[in-house]
């Protein structure tokens, strides 16, 4: 930020170009581009004043500047490519969920997590994948970027699954706390305590969806809200 304004109060790059460049940082994620290329800018000004080379004055002319940003659209289009890779390696993952096409993954998942589409793309297809584990700790590096709910929801799921139920409790809680006008997190809380035959912790949750002020008042809904009603006046008549 120091060489930025720095360069900007003393006119050393232009604020077109510094334009520029911010977009494509945006959009990359590489926003250490506008202080390196500030910092560059900022040595051979001053190298340019002390000088007074020939070679140094050129170089902080507008040809300076516009072949620096060439270079990085250069860049910017192997970055585009190395995003059209990862898109493709994604695509044939979903199509077939395996250990071994995660493993293809690798190089690109760095994009992949980084991308909200992507990556929701990616959630997706790691809960048909057959390791538990794997599949957990993918979705919860993910979730460290983008903290949505139902990657919280999914994770309760699959600590469920590999039999950490305090754990999975605790993510559906947290997931409620997100988004309190969702009933996906009660719902499964609901599952989780009739399945450990936690009467109490099953009615309270049921008392709560009843009651529970939903925004997308859909079919899903009605079936959940239906259900836990013929729960309750079938064990607390």
């Amino acid at each position: 930020l120091v060489f930025i304004l720095y360069s900007i109060k003393k006119d050393i790059v232009s604020k077109d170009v510094l334009l520029c460049l911010g977009v494509i940082s945006i959009f990359t994620y590489t926003f250490n581009i506008l202080p390196v290329f500030c910092l560059i800018s900022i040595i051979i000004g001053n190298l340019s004043n002390k000088l007074e080379n020939r070679i140094f004055v050129k170089l902080k002319t507008k040809f300076f500047e516009m072949s620096l940003l060439i270079f990085i659209i250069l860049w910017l289009i192997s970055c585009l490519c190395k995003y059209d890779k990862a898109n493709r390696t994604l695509e044939q993952f979903i199509q077939n969920p395996t250990i071994e096409m995660l493993r293809e993954l690798g190089p690109s998942y760095s994009i992949i997590k980084h991308n909200l589409r992507m990556s929701t793309k990616l959630h997706k297809a790691l809960l048909k994948l057959d390791d538990i584990e794997v599949a957990y700790s993918y979705i919860k590096d993910m979730f460290k970027i983008y903290p949505t709910y139902n990657k919280q929801c999914d994770m309760a799921i699959l600590l469920k699954k590999m039999g950490k139920y305090n754990d999975a409790i605790e993510h559906l809680i947290f997931a409620n706390q997100m988004v309190p006008s969702n009933i996906r997190a009660n719902y499964e809380l609901f599952r989780m305590y009739k399945e450990l035959n936690n009467q109490e912790g099953a009615m309270e949750v049921a008392q709560t969806i009843i009651k529970q002020n939903v925004r997308i008042y859909g079919d899903a809904v009605i079936k959940i809200k239906a259900e836990v009603r013929s729960w309750l006046r079938d064990h607390y008549k």
